[in-house]
């Protein structure tokens, strides 16, 4: 399998923990979807063209609360979309906390 494919293939399985009705019904189209973006930001970071980034980011770097709630909701519902602060007592100056 292409590593680009497998890349895609990753994202599909994340995507799927939070919304598996709508991604396995529609799993291919996911496929792909994911992997054309995967080939543009590569693209976009071979080129090294800034404009083209920013173009990227204003693209597809929106919130719209009627697709985005929903999906933040269903990742939020699956124990996902949190985060963990681990702290490190030989980090940390003086002491092992």
């Amino acid at each position: 399998m292409h590593s680009l494919t497998r890349s895609a293939t990753s994202v599909v399985l994340l995507l799927s923990v939070a919304l598996p009705s709508a991604v396995q019904a529609q799993a291919e189209w996911t496929e792909a979807v994911v992997e054309s973006l995967l080939r543009e930001v590569l693209a976009i970071q071979s080129a090294g063209d800034l404009q083209r980034a920013g173009a990227f980011v204003d693209r597809w770097a929106t919130w719209d609360g009627s697709l985005h709630g929903v999906i933040a909701q269903s990742v939020g519902s699956a124990g996902g979309g949190g985060y963990r602060l681990v702290r490190y007592g030989a980090l940390v100056p003086g002491g092992t906390r």
